[in-house]
């Protein structure tokens, strides 16, 4: 399991597009990764040392997703437990940030 703390943007720049798995009892879906961003001037880094960053998943499930940890599976990061904020649809699309500071 990958440790949350040592992820960085540069950590998930390579993988926009990629599709992450959720898998909890009464939830399977498949979120993508659509951005991958540095979080804007005033923010200084966190007790990880590294600088912010929010990254934002886009599902194509019909339900939204409670705002909440929600364990994710990626095939190179592994297991993923990150909390996860709905945000405005797009395109008719359920879409879901972390930010990581």
């Amino acid at each position: 399991m990958t440790r949350l703390q040592d992820l960085t943007v540069d950590s998930f720049r390579p993988l926009m597009g990629a599709v992450f798995q959720v898998v909890e009892v009464g939830l399977e879906r498949e979120l993508r990764l659509v951005e991958v961003g540095e979080v804007g001037r005033g923010w200084s880094a966190g007790r990880s040392g590294r600088a912010p960053f929010s990254i934002v998943f886009e599902d194509s499930s019909d339900t939204l997703m409670p705002q909440g940890i929600h364990p994710l599976n990626h095939e190179s990061l592994g297991s993923l437990e990150i909390f996860l904020v709905p945000i405005q649809p797009e395109d008719g699309r359920f879409r879901y940030q972390a930010i990581f500071a």
